[in-house]
């Protein structure tokens, strides 16, 4: 009877042991995929702040842009070839810096006929940077209707991300 009994504890003992070393496997395996999870979490939470960063720039370009083509519906004489182009700049919540150039393309705003002051469509480049970095290009057309109607009607003809 007593070879029984041992038999019988040597056998509880060994399973307990499998269970402990079970137990112990299936709780690195925990860690090991939380583990996982978190860095995945963070990589997705870290890529998404820059992505708004990002965004917020583009719109931040995009508003330069807008403030430089108010600027030329107000002055007639912004845009024309040979005229220096003012640049805009506006200064955002966080700090940067939004601003928009402008270069007249050749002719642009030119006198059509002597002593009329007829005069063509204004078109210029504008390029747009935030804290430097140049993010937007358009090339804008500002019809004056040869000069009678100063800034009729803007059309963006072309919009270039990152130039």
């Amino acid at each position: 009877m007593s070879a029984t009994r041992a038999r019988a504890q040597r056998s509880d003992q060994t399973e307990r042991g499998n269970s402990l070393l079970l137990a112990l496997l299936f709780i690195t395996s925990i860690a090991f995929l939380s583990g996982v999870s978190m860095d995945y979490a963070y990589s997705t939470i870290r890529g998404g702040a820059s992505n708004r960063d990002a965004q917020s720039a583009r719109y931040a370009a995009a508003g330069a842009i807008d403030l430089m083509v108010q600027a030329m519906r107000a002055d007639p004489t912004l845009g024309r070839a040979g005229a220096t182009c003012s640049g805009v700049s506006l200064t955002l919540a966080d700090g940067r810096v939004a601003s928009a150039q402008c270069a007249p393309v050749a002719g642009s705003g030119a006198l059509l006929a002597e002593g009329t002051g007829a005069r063509a469509n204004r078109v210029v480049d504008v390029v747009a940077n935030v804290s430097g970095v140049p993010l937007v290009k358009a090339r804008i057309t500002i019809n004056d209707a040869a000069g009678s109607m100063p800034a009729a009607t803007v059309a963006t003809r072309e919009w270039i991300g990152a130039p």
